[in-house]
This record gives C-alpha cells, structure tokens and sequence, in this order.
C-alpha cells in the first residue's frame, strides 16, 4: 500500500478495561514480530500473501460509488486465503500488541491459520469506510443480540473478533459458534440504510440491494451486524 510510514498503535480489546495500548504510536512498516521462523516467513505466509494481495489491492484505491454489493465480492476459494490471511495477520498482530488479563485470540487461531483449517462457524464481511486509515482491531468477544436485549461484550468458546481496515476497505471476520449475523440499522452521512457484503453465507440477512455499502466510520461498520444465538438443536428419544 505505500504507508509505511503511517502511524500505528497496536491495541487489544479487554472486557474489564477497554482497550489496551501498547506504548506510543510507530511506523506502520516497524510493527514487527520477532516471533515467525523464516521458514514460515518465506514459506506458506509469503505464499499467502502473494495470493491475497491480487484479491484485495484492487478495492484499496477504488472509488466509493463503484464499490456496491455487486462488485464486493469473492469466490470460495478467494475467500478461504483472505479469511486465512486475517487469522494470520491477527496472530502476528497478538504478538506486537498488549496480552492483557486473557487470551485475545483461541489457542487453535495459529494451528487455523497454518493448516488451512478455519472453523465454519467463522463469518466474514465487508464495507467501504469514508475515513481512509491504516490499521488492525482484534477481541475476543463482541456484541450480542441475546433475547433480544443488546449486550455490548460477550465472549464465548473459542470466539474472536478480527477487524482490518487498509485504505477505504474494512474486512471483518467473526468466529462466532452457533450464532448468527444480525442486521442493526445504522445509515450514513447520507441518511441512507447501511448494510455490509457478506462473503460467507449461505443466505445474506435481511436488506435490499439500494442499501449502501459505505459506512461513515468503524464504529458504524461494526455496528451494523451483531451475533444473535441460534436456538439449541432438540434431538428426539427413541420412543
């Protein structure tokens, strides 16, 4: 992208203080880990990277008014290396970044990542934000529309919350075991009802193709989908 020069600061999300900072703001290209063996380095994550970043690059400098829910989209199997790329970015990222009181990524993400082996329940979607920016938010938990009563952080088993904005393009992919991607109304600066491209479901919640696809910030972005709970599978006894 050019920006290694743009400032970063790496941050997790802890339930109990918020977000935790980890000493003062460095240059985009030195937010390095120490922590990768250059096998790995020169081995699956470049080839990893080589995949991704013909996939991703060509949204970073479009304009918003040509990116709709039409042209924001991926193939499965495109879709597979971007969700690996994330787990992975996001494994690095821990590295660099406060550990806080818990964990902010399951035990399993870098086995994930490696192996190629990302859990169903991950969920991945899409936006434009107005505000270009460089940068990486990762938690473990989320919000969470639970009998329909919003609360604000919720963790559960094995669940994580990934977030990467590069330019105007925000990707975020929750793991989230047997939930649900809910839509919250959220419009932009427009007034116009804002709902994200969804790349990994079966079926896109409930909106309408005249919904914009440009958010006006994160916050909003996030904002637009919670996690709703699926109902507990009944099994029948024999009679």
């Amino acid at each position: 992208m050019g920006r290694k020069n743009d400032p970063l600061l790496p941050a997790l999300f802890a339930s109990t203080g918020g977000w935790e900072t980890n000493g003062n703001p460095r240059a985009t290209g030195n937010v390095v880990t120490k922590r990768v063996c250059h096998d790995c380095n020169t081995g699956w994550m470049c080839a990893l990277e080589a995949a991704v970043k013909p996939v991703i690059e060509p949204w970073l400098n479009i304009e918003s008014s040509q990116l709709t829910h039409d042209t924001l989209q991926l193939s499965p199997e495109n879709l597979r290396n971007v969700n690996r790329w994330m787990l992975k970015t996001a494994c690095c990222l821990r590295e660099v970044a406060p550990r806080g009181q818990l964990e902010k990524l399951p035990a399993s993400a870098s086995r994930w990542a490696f192996e190629n082996a990302l859990p169903p329940s991950c969920k991945t979607y899409a936006g434009w934000i107005r505000e270009s920016s460089c940068g990486f938010r990762i938690s473990r938990g989320f919000a969470t529309l639970n009998g329909n009563v919003l609360h604000e952080y919720q963790q559960h088993r094995e669940s994580f919350d990934v977030l990467v904005q590069l330019n105007h393009l925000a990707v975020r992919i929750v793991n989230a075991p047997n939930a649900e991607f809910s839509l919250m109304p959220v419009r932009n600066f427009r007034g116009v009802l804002c709902t994200p491209n969804f790349w990994s479901h079966a079926s896109q919640p409930p909106g309408t193709k005249n919904d914009s696809s440009v958010f006006d910030d994160v916050p909003s972005f996030i904002a637009a989908c919670v996690v709703r709970p699926l109902p507990p599978t009944t099994v029948e006894s024999p009679s």
